[in-house]
Parts: C-alpha cells; sequence; structure tokens
C-alpha cells in the first residue's frame, strides 16, 4: 500500500531476514477482511507508516528461527495494524505474533476460524447460552460467523435450526441441517411469522434484519446474541411491543470477553480438525486478488476471503 484509499500494489521484494526472536514465515493463507479494507482507507483509528504490506492474519510454515518446519498462526503484535502484514509469500513475524496450529488443519479454513469462529462460539454458548430446549435463528447464515454460529447451535443440541438468507439462490448455502428462511424487509418478517417465534436469536448483520428479528422472530422471553451490523448500523425500536415481548437484546462484546477467545479457538479447532466444523471459504491468488478485494467491498464475497500467496488458482469451499 503506498498510499491511504487506493488499490494495493503487487511489487517484487527481498525476502525478509529474520532478527531478535523473530521467525521467517513462508506464508500458506492470509485472510482479507473489512478490518483490512479499514486500515488501508486511512480512517482506522492506528495508521501504518507508508508504504506496507497488508494483512493481519495469516497462517504458514516456519522456514527460519526457532521450531523451523512448524506450522504456525500469525496474528497480533501491529501486523498490519501498526506495521506490515501478511499479504506476502513470507513474513518476517515477530515472536508475540506466532500460535500453534493443529495438525492436518487446511490452512485456509485454519486461516478463517480465530476471527469468525471465536466470536460464534461465544455467542452460541455464552450470550445466547444455546441448549436442547432451543429453537435457533441465526441471520447472515450462509456467511462465515453465521455459518459457524449455525453448526454450533446444532452441536449444542438446538431442537431446530433456522438460517436467514436474503435470496434464494442462497438457500444451497447453508450449512447441512440448518433450515431456510428466506426474505428481506417485511418479506423477511412475513417469512419469520410464518416459521414461527424462536426462543433464540443469533444476529450477525445488524440493521433491518434485527429489527425484523424483534418484531417477529423470537418469542416472549426469548433471547437474541447480537454481534454484528453489516446491514445497518442502527435499528428503531418500539419500546411498548419491545417491553411486550420481553425479548433479550444481548451484545457479544469480544473486548470484554477477551480471555474467552483462547479457549474458544481452542474448542473450534478441535471441530475444524475432526471435521465436525467448517468456514466457507474463497481463496484468490495474486491475479484475481485486487478483483477479490473490490468484490469484498460490495458484499458480493461468500464467506471468508483468504490470499493464498503461492497459489494462483481460484477455488470456492
Amino acid at each position: 500500500m503506498h498510499e491511504f484509499g487506493s488499490p494495493p500494489r503487487l511489487e517484487t521484494m527481498p525476502v525478509p531476514v529474520v532478527a531478535g526472536d523473530s521467525v521467517l514465515v513462508e506464508v500458506r493463507a492470509a485472510t482479507v477482511t473489512h478490518l483490512d479494507r479499514t486500515i488501508a482507507s486511512g480512517t482506522f483509528g492506528r495508521r501504518p507508516g507508508l508504504p506496507y504490506i497488508g494483512g493481519t492474519q495469516a497462517v504458514g510454515v516456519v522456514v527460519d528461527g526457532a521450531g523451523t518446519g512448524r506450522w504456525i498462526r500469525l496474528r497480533g503484535a501491529g501486523l498490519g495494524i501498526t506495521g506490515d502484514g501478511c499479504w506476502a509469500q513470507w513474513v518476517a513475524a515477530p515472536a508475540a505474533s506466532v500460535s500453534s496450529v493443529p495438525s492436518g488443519l487446511d490452512p485456509a479454513l485454519a486461516v478463517a476460524l480465530p476471527s469468525v469462529a471465536t466470536v460464534a462460539y461465544v455467542a452460541v454458548h455464552d450470550v445466547a447460552q444455546v441448549t436442547a430446549d432451543d429453537t435457533v435463528i441465526v441471520t447472515g447464515a450462509a456467511g462465515a460467523v453465521g455459518a459457524v454460529a449455525a453448526q454450533l447451535a446444532r452441536r449444542a443440541g438446538a431442537r431446530r435450526v433456522y438460517g436467514v438468507v436474503s435470496a434464494e439462490h442462497r438457500v444451497a448455502e447453508l450449512p447441512p441441517g440448518v433450515e431456510p428462511v428466506v426474505g428481506q424487509g417485511n418479506a423477511l418478517v412475513e417469512a419469520l411469522a410464518a416459521t414461527g417465534p424462536a426462543t433464540v436469536a443469533i444476529d450477525t448483520v445488524g440493521g433491518p434484519v434485527l429489527e425484523a428479528l424483534l418484531r417477529a422472530g423470537v418469542a416472549p422471553g426469548g433471547r437474541i446474541a447480537a454481534l454484528g451490523h453489516t446491514a445497518g448500523t442502527a435499528i428503531t425500536l418500539d419500546l411498548p411491543n419491545w417491553l411486550l415481548a420481553d425479548v433479550a437484546l444481548l451484545p457479544v462484546n469480544m473486548l470484554r470477553r477477551g480471555d474467552r477467545s483462547a479457549d474458544a479457538l481452542a474448542a473450534v479447532d478441535r471441530l475444524a480438525a475432526e471435521g465436525a466444523l467448517t468456514v466457507p471459504v474463497e481463496r484468490v491468488g495474486w491475479s484475481g486478488f485486487e478483483d477479490a478485494m473490490t468484490r469484498l467491498q460490495r458484499g458480493e464475497i461468500r464467506g471468508r476471503l483468504v490470499l493464498c500467496p503461492h497459489d494462483e488458482q481460484v477455488v470456492q469451499d
């Protein structure tokens, strides 16, 4: 990135040299997220010095330094936020950014898990506290966080799990066993009413979708775990009807629940390694990177966008 607000440039640079406690990592997969886009726009609260390499998370193998040959995750320690990040074939990473990856876990899945699965896990188990007595509705259920939340709700024993999608063509993207609720605006309210109220909702998108849940999606005495706002950052709350419905609106704040991240990630890592949990991933190589960034901005990416810097193939899981 040479200018904030401009597209990144693909450049050839020397392989980094490790120093101190850093390690040289051959990157096999790196996430491309809305956070990365926000940092690149220059509007984020912290700015790296220009020029910089973007990318805040990656998975790869150590090729120089302590633990050579070990598969690791890279995240934190300012990667892609205050300094160079992970959108590169090789990264010199500080030890503070390194954590282990379960053996046999696909790199693209491994890199997608931390940012989506931990918040979904906390939403399902800690905030909504889903049990076998619950019927659960998950919004944005064809997206990365929603898909994981729906899978975790099923594993928690929920009687039925419904997934909200905006259009019929997205029904096929729902995880197995998740029943579709299709619609937007008033059509979504009608679809939720026809489905029958749930006891729990996991809302990953906010805005008018959250309003629809409050109007018709959740039974009196139920609870909504709210964790996203891609569909809108504001809602209008009809206080008399909300008080009558007695539906709890519960924020999922990972900054306050950061002490749960390690346990949550360990749990979803185990499930993913066993093949019991997956995240929808779209992989791109360098040739498709700029176009994928544009599609991410337009909301056209299914699941999590992952750059595979040693692979030019474009694959959807």
